[in-house]
């Protein structure tokens, strides 16, 4: 039988990995932060209208999870998290970026 061989520098590095991953894939409460703000929408009239930012995963204080919509409302200073891109969604709590697509191969 082959001896296990433990090398620490190893283990660091795939502690820091392991962290790095946990802190990338966690719910990130509203209270805390929320996505960065993407570029100003500009509207015909040359008035600020709203930010449209991405798309996310919220939960709200049901533990209801949705894919939803991130939108800054510039006229009111607010945000939105909008499900189907109609349904504006009450009491979001947490939110997450969506997860990368599968890779194919």
């Amino acid at each position: 039988m082959k001896p296990l061989v433990f090398n620490y520098a190893d283990h660091e590095a795939l502690k820091a990995e392991n962290e790095a991953l946990k802190e990338a894939n966690r719910w990130i409460p509203v209270s805390e932060r929320l996505p960065e703000r993407p570029p100003d929408f500009i509207g015909n009239d040359g008035m600020l209208r709203f930010v449209s930012g991405g798309d996310y995963l919220v939960a709200d204080t049901e533990n209801n999870v949705y894919e939803a919509h991130y939108t800054f409302g510039c006229s009111s200073m607010n945000y939105f998290w909008y499900h189907n891109s109609l349904t504006p969604l009450q009491n979001v709590t947490h939110w997450r970026p969506l997860p990368e697509p599968p890779q194919k191969g």
